[in-house]
């Protein structure tokens, strides 16, 4: 394989990337989430990166923003400035999706089914976005059911740097974000923050009569600081914290019906890790032994909610030959919500090895054993063929396991959601397999991959019971492209597209909230090497939103970017979203802005 092609093949998507192969640069992005250091394209499993460059270039100020980009996954977020924001990847509830920042799990144990919510997390320090599609518990263990979602926050860089920016626009909306740091032979450091104060619009549609604007103000922290011991040996403590406070509507009386009310809600989350690093072997052997927590509290209608998750873990790489690399490790888990907590035990072993020249093989075994429902084995395959420097063929098979909730366990404590310690873990298996083209010299590539995948034992709400029962199993199958091309140095494009067919396996219904086709897709232009604009276009089908509400309606919508770097370290940006005012909605009865503008500055020291 080419080293162009293996660039291409490893941060697919990127058009950054795409740039720096007409530039003649070579920048190989390895995936973390994968456990075994590998490019996507070695890896066979179906990964999506993307990088702060990604980001810029579009102007993402969230990260749920940012996730349009991988096909096979679906955003949903009921409304804006703080709105519930939830990720569905290839179909698969929400729940099913594992968050990592910076390998801290950050799935909210006070949620019904503990999942993540992404209303509040800013890109301003994000380095880059792993999106692993399709079970992966083998690797994460529980909650990686659907599949994981890799954050990795920015490092130190090379001597003492700064940098800040500051944007403001429709809405009565501002956000800025400082950051400085310093790398130097035995420590670094990064600090950064950043804020947003919005007015908002009403999350209650306001096609519906509604008119009172719901706000947010928000505030992100994020750190690291790194010691260099010896020269195989590191120390390094990392964290972060984010505290919301947010305008949101309600059933008011007498109707009942979903319209503006005068409440409002809060979120603040906490994460730290201390992580030791340990080479030996000249490299060939990696060690690291990491302690983790985070805590979430969140007020909603006077009432208060806090979660506790701490996490031990070691993990170690061996590379046993030039053709033979393994990982292992162990990992013990508390999570605790409501006066109940719960412990998970889990060992993994993973391989890689490569027989010949261009193929790769990976495969591993987790097992699981959770206090309250007992132990589990998963496992996952993969491989890829890089038949020509144009052409790779890949494949992956993967289990997921997922326990319930605390909540869905123990209930609400009243009459609502009462407990069922019966309850049986959700499980998940599937595979996918796909193409891989390169074209025009490395400077285009397109993928295609189809899988399928079926859940069973799912978890829903009874309101005979009333609470939680094991009711249902689920069939998800369809088409992911991902295409990228720089026909010339000074237009780089860019799509994703997923068709999926995801239905209930008992009542063969359609998944609410699940469309049949997504579509993202980006022109770049390079005016000059100091200006550049991009246009975007976002497509969703139609889909059932609830059991009870009507169709909601397919819809375009399409942004406009653009950045002028006016001196060395110095730019200035603007974006338009929906400029057409296209009038929409992602979940039934929730508003979406209109035309709105926002324009902005960045330095770098």
């Amino acid at each position: 394989m080419s080293r162009t092609n293996v660039l291409v093949t490893s941060v697919l998507l990127s058009t950054s990337a795409l740039t720096a192969v007409r530039a003649g640069e070579v920048e190989t992005i390895i995936v973390q989430g994968l456990r075994i250091p590998q490019t996507a394209g070695e890896s066979g499993t179906s990964v999506t990166v993307i990088t702060d460059k990604d980001i810029e270039r579009r102007q993402f100020t969230q990260v749920i923003e940012a996730l349009r980009l991988a096909p096979g996954v679906t955003i949903d977020r009921s409304g804006t400035a703080g709105g519930t924001a939830s990720v569905r990847i290839r179909g698969a509830d929400s729940d099913q999706t594992l968050v990592l920042i910076d390998g801290i799990n950050v799935n909210d144990p006070t949620s019904t089914g503990g999942g993540f919510d992404f209303a509040f997390l800013d890109t301003a320090d994000i380095e880059r976005i792993e999106v692993l599609r399709g079970a992966q518990s083998t690797l994460w263990g529980a909650d990686a059911i659907g599949g994981v979602i890799n954050i990795l926050t920015k490092r130190p860089e090379q001597g003492l740097s700064a940098s800040g920016f500051v944007e403001g626009g429709s809405f009565g909306t501002w956000r800025g974000g400082a950051s400085v740091s310093g790398g130097y032979e035995t420590l670094d450091f990064r600090l950064a923050g950043s804020g947003l104060t919005s007015d908002g619009i009403s999350k209650a549609d306001e096609d519906d009569g509604n008119t009172e604007d719901d706000g947010i103000d928000q505030l992100s922290l994020s750190g690291r600081l790194g010691v260099q011991l010896t020269e195989n040996f590191r120390i390094d403590a990392l964290g972060g914290y984010s505290d919301s406070e947010f305008d949101i509507d309600g059933f008011p009386p007498p109707s009942f019906a979903f319209a503006d009310t005068l409440e409002t809600s809060s979120s603040t989350d906490t994460r730290a890790a201390l992580v030791a690093s340990l080479d030996l072997w000249d490299g060939r052997f990696r060690s690291e032994l990491s302690a983790s927590y985070y805590e979430i509290e969140r007020v909603t209608g006077g009432s208060g909610f806090t979660g506790y998750r701490d996490t031990y873990r070691y993990e170690g790489t061996a590379d046993l030959a030039s053709w033979l690399t393994t990982a292992f490790g162990v990992e013990r888990e508390t999570t605790e919500y409501a006066n109940e907590d719960r412990d998970r035990d889990s060992a993994f072993a993973l391989v890689e090895i490569k027989p010949v020249d261009r193929l790769t093989i990976s495969g591993g075994l987790r097992w699981d054993d959770d206090s309250a429902f007992g132990g589990e084995t998963t496992a996952r395959v993969s491989g890829a063929f890089a038949a020509a420097d144009w052409l790779t063929l890949h494949a992956s098979y993967g289990e997921g396991y997922k326990a319930p909730s605390l909540y869905q366990t123990f209930g609400d404590g009243g009459v609502f959601v009462l407990p069922n310690p019966d309850l049986r873990p959700e499980m998940s298996e599937g595979y996918d397999v796909g193409v891989t083209l390169g074209f025009d010299g490395g400077a285009g590539e397109i993928d295609v991959t189809y899988f399928d995948a079926e859940s069973t034992d799912l978890i829903d709400y009874d309101f005979g019971v009333p609470g939680y029962v094991n009711v249902a199993k689920a069939g998800r199958e369809g088409v992911e492209v991902a295409a990228s091309w720089l026909p010339i140095e000074a237009l780089a494009l860019r799509v994703s597209y997923a068709y999926l067919e995801a239905r209930d396996g008992t009542t063969g219904q359609r998944i609410l909230r699940v469309p049949q086709h997504t579509a993202d897709a980006d022109a770049t232009w390079y005016m000059t090497p100091d200006l550049s604009a991009t246009i975007a276009v976002l497509y969703r089908s139609e889909e059932v939103s609830t059991s009870f509400d009507p169709i909601v309606d397919e819809w375009v919508r399409v942004d406009l970017a653009g950045t002028w770097t006016v001196s060395q370290g110095v730019d200035l940006y603007g974006r338009i979203e929906n400029l057409l005012d296209e009038d929409y909605q992602e979940v039934s009865t929730y508003g979406t802005p209109g035309l709105s503008g926002f324009i902005g500055t960045r330095v770098r020291l």
